[in-house]
């Protein structure tokens, strides 16, 4: 049998989990298809999570109240990254105040840090919450999702899932609260897997 076709991965734009080959692949038995990468949007929602995620860099959390940013103030959940000398801010909007005089003050990358942790405390912490498996490594965290799906969380903000059926990867990373930034890209095994399908084994 040879046969060939083309995924533009659009499943999770139309808010469905149901890959549109699989009349093609219950046909063929199952077909491990969806290995991608993905960066993760984060968006600060949860102070507990934030605190968490601040304490797992080392950074002095300052707690819910109105902080002083050199001439400024602001209300909110602050903490105080490494090297800085005024804290950042988050207030109830979800909009971050700081102020590091073009770095003099602090070196504003620390931010970049702070989001892939707080992606990772995200992850772990739902993880926990649905009884999977996880583990945290060296580059991020590890999720093992119950049907031999894996989830690694990378420290600079990407997500890699691998072993996972039809387009369940996408759900097992909204259950984790991993939104999508930008485009999904298909990792080298999705290819070979595409060959074999391509040439009928």
């Amino acid at each position: 049998m040879t046969a060939s076709f083309s995924c533009d991965r659009t499943c999770p734009l139309h808010r469905t989990h149901w890959c549109r080959f699989n009349a093609i692949f219950s046909k063929m038995g199952i077909a491990r298809v969806h290995s991608h990468t993905v960066k993760i949007k984060v968006e600060y929602k949860d102070p507990d999570t934030l605190k968490k995620a601040c304490e797992n860099l080392g950074w002095k959390w300052l707690g819910l109240r109105t902080h002083s940013l050199y001439s400024t103030e602001a209300t909110g959940h602050g903490f105080l990254p490494e090297g800085w000398e005024y804290p950042a801010v988050l207030d109830a909007a979800g909009e971050m105040h700081f102020d590091t005089f073009n770095g003099a003050w602090g070196d504003p990358k620390q931010l970049e840090r702070l989001k892939s942790e707080y992606a990772i405390a995200t992850a772990q912490q739902a993880a926990e919450e649905l009884g999977w498996q996880s583990e945290r490594t060296e580059s991020g965290l590890v999720v093992y999702h119950p049907e031999a799906g894996v989830l690694t969380i990378s420290k600079e903000g990407i997500c890699e899932t691998t072993g996972f059926t039809g387009s369940n990867c996408h759900s097992a990373r909204e259950q984790l609260g991993l939104l999508a930034d930008g485009a999904i890209q298909n990792k080298p095994e999705y290819s070979a897997v595409a060959a074999q399908v391509q040439a009928g084994s």
